[in-house]
């Protein structure tokens, strides 16, 4: 059982940490409106997650059981091919963490936020922030390709080797792993006007990559663990 809490621990710090539209949405909200801006993203693609897309998943995988086998080559394909192209991306320097400049607000008086303007006008941009969260991982694809092949996956291996109590432990502690990343994120572009250096962050996308390729791999090899219902 330590090992898959690794193994999705691992995942979701990895998927946290490769570049994606929610991730540069993250970082451009919280450097352009503040922490405000990035948590107002995060919370509404947690909001999306828990209330459509895992739940969805998860009771796919219950109807899917007899496709186990499919699932999971799927999910190991999909894992490889996300690490391959995030290599290929590094390696040609397609990603590059978003830069700007913090906004002015930044410097002005903090008694002018209780100026009832100030406060429509904050509450008007952490709006727009959720609802940009929102969308962004509602029209998400990979979230939901993610989901139907190595979260169904996984789940259901857990949910077979150590019974029905297990059900949530594979969804429970990746959301930990990628939700502790994306605060990491805002938290980091916060404090800095440049995120990381572009060579850095490469460095740091060719390790993800390899580390879903590693994931991908381990999934296929370990096909011959899943019983097939007869």
């Amino acid at each position: 059982m330590l090992n898959d809490i690794l193994n999705a621990l691992i995942l979701g710090i990895t998927l946290g940490l490769t570049p994606g539209p929610i991730i540069f949405l993250l970082i451009s909200e919280t450097l352009n409106k503040g922490s405000r801006g990035g948590l107002s993203v995060l919370i509404g693609t947690l909001l999306v997650d828990t209330s459509i897309i895992i739940p969805v998943s998860l009771i796919a995988s219950l109807i899917f059981q007899d496709f186990q086998l499919i699932l999971r080559v799927l999910g190991g394909t999909f894992l490889i091919l996300i690490g391959i192209l995030t290599i290929r991306n590094a390696l040609l320097g397609a990603n590059h963490v978003i830069k700007t400049e913090f906004p002015s607000y930044k410097t002005e008086d903090k008694r002018n936020d209780i100026n009832p303007k100030n406060l429509r006008s904050t509450f008007s941009e952490v709006k727009v922030s959720f609802l940009k969260g929102l969308m962004f991982q509602i029209l998400n694809p990979m979230a939901y390709i993610f989901w139907v092949t190595v979260g169904i996956s996984q789940t259901l291996v857990i949910t077979n080797e150590y019974g029905s109590l297990f059900f949530f432990l594979f969804p429970l502690t990746f959301w930990i792993a990628i939700v502790s990343v994306e605060l990491f994120w805002v938290l980091l572009a916060v404090k800095a006007q440049s995120v990381l250096s572009s060579r850095w962050y490469s460095i740091i996308q060719v390790c993800c990559g390899l580390i879903l390729i590693y994931l991908g791999l381990m999934i296929w090899f370990t096909l011959e663990q899943i019983q097939i219902p007869t």
